[in-house]
């Protein structure tokens, strides 16, 4: 095969908050990592996150709302101190995995650039590509198992 599919937020959702993620960017550079080591025998990556729009009004927003009672929005940057944060918290809220997954990718594009990697990154409503022969640059999809369909 000459290219892999990932799954952003299932890769994310495998992070452990070890006692070196200080910051935002440390727990982006694991991340990063991860999906490098994942890809190392693949020339082409396709990363896929589901969107997180929370003027959205859907039964799975409904749904986790019911699930994350206790949901905290941070103010999140790259610097922003996570320490002392777990994981799941820090995930609980849709604007707090929205930004995640924007940090995650341009990071990620960086790094595959800088490999020669082609790529296919898609997160928010965007669709940040490499390869000459792409073209489309934003999607209507909400949940990355259907995006993939169109793609």
């Amino acid at each position: 095969q000459d290219f892999i599919v990932i799954d952003g937020m299932g890769i994310a959702n495998q992070l452990k908050m070890s006692p070196d993620i200080v910051t935002l960017e440390d727990l982006s550079k694991q991340f990063t990592k991860r999906i490098i080591d994942e890809t190392s025998l693949y020339p082409k990556v396709v990363l896929v996150f589901d969107r997180y729009d929370q003027s959205l009004s859907n039964l799975k927003k409904q749904t986790w709302c019911d699930r994350h009672k206790n949901q905290i929005e941070y103010k999140l940057s790259e610097r922003t101190i996570i320490k002392n944060i777990k994981l799941k918290e820090l995930m609980s809220h849709p604007e707090n995995k929205k930004i995640m997954c924007q940090f995650f990718s341009k990071m990620v594009m960086a790094e595959l650039g800088s490999l020669h990697k082609l790529f296919i990154i898609v997160q928010g409503t965007e669709i940040l590509s490499n390869m000459p022969e792409w073209e489309i640059e934003t999607h209507s999809q909400h949940e990355a198992d259907t995006l993939l369909l169109c793609i």
